[in-house]
């Protein structure tokens, strides 16, 4: 009876091991409460300050930019792309310096640390490689944007949130920070995004319509409608697309509309 107590107590430790999350903490007596935020690419996000493209800020290396997040309250660590969105998640204690020893995104370990320049904070991503650890820096985009969403809300901030109006005043589109739009037919969000496979900016007009998928069962779909825009000062252009594949080209003029002054 004591041998089979012993073997369950094994066996009890060998599933507990298997399914421990794949990275080790450094044991800090509290939270480091400035890893609570959302972060963002150093040299991306430099270049995005002296830019109102999205594209013309990001170069070919940048295709898989991290963006990470964390969220102190629910000790939740986010890590993402910014074509992807976030990718993985991770459950974490006491950050102060994270050690991530397997993940799906990255092709070798790498620890994450908070560092001090000229009494600045930045991210430390210190990818672990055979020959090297290579090391990448990271900004924080503050409270206004510390959420899972707030790099979405950073860009919609940086290019396009305000009210802009045609000449005509027959078109009034409002762009909230949160990706609600205003305006245009029964369209209700928005996306700022980049033409991936041609390197131009694109924003997609989004609604979500009902359809009946098979014995009148209703279902939610997302219809989209997409422009390139090209923003000149107050002034955003926006340009009708071919279609909405991938390899979409622009054509005409859709619509020029100028910022309106905040009351």
């Amino acid at each position: 009876m004591a041998w089979l107590k012993v073997k369950s107590l094994i066996l009890l430790a060998a599933i507990t091991v298997s399914v421990l999350p794949s990275f080790v903490l450094a044991q800090t007596s509290e939270p480091n409460s400035n890893f609570d935020n959302t972060w963002l690419l150093k040299n991306y996000y430099e270049r995005l300050a002296k830019s109102d493209s999205v594209c013309s800020a990001m170069n070919y290396s940048d295709f898989e930019i991290r963006r990470i997040y964390f969220n102190g309250k629910e000790n939740v660590l986010n890590i993402g792309s910014l074509i992807e969105g976030n990718r993985e998640s991770f459950v974490v204690k006491n950050p102060d310096e994270l050690y991530i020893a397997k993940s799906a995104f990255f092709r070798n370990p790498f620890t994450l640390s908070l560092v001090t320049r000229d009494a600045k904070t930045f991210l430390a991503f210190h990818e672990i490689k055979e020959s090297n650890k290579d090391t990448i820096y990271y900004v924080p985009l503050g409270d206004k944007y510390r959420s899972s969403s707030g790099f979405e809300h950073f860009i919609n901030d940086k290019v396009i949130t305000g009210t802009y109006i045609s000449a005509d005043q027959k078109l009034r589109l409002n762009f909230s920070q949160d990706g609600k739009l205003e305006g245009f037919e029964d369209y209700n969000k928005f996306v700022v995004h980049h033409h991936t496979l041609t390197g131009f900016d694109i924003v997609t007009f989004q609604k979500k319509i009902s359809q009946n998928i098979n014995n009148n069962v209703s279902g939610k779909i997302i219809k989209h409608k997409s422009f390139h825009w090209k923003k000149i000062n107050d002034d955003i252009l926006l340009y009708n697309l071919s279609d909405e594949t991938p390899v979409a080209e622009i054509t005409t003029l859709f619509a020029k509309l100028r910022k309106a002054k905040s009351q």
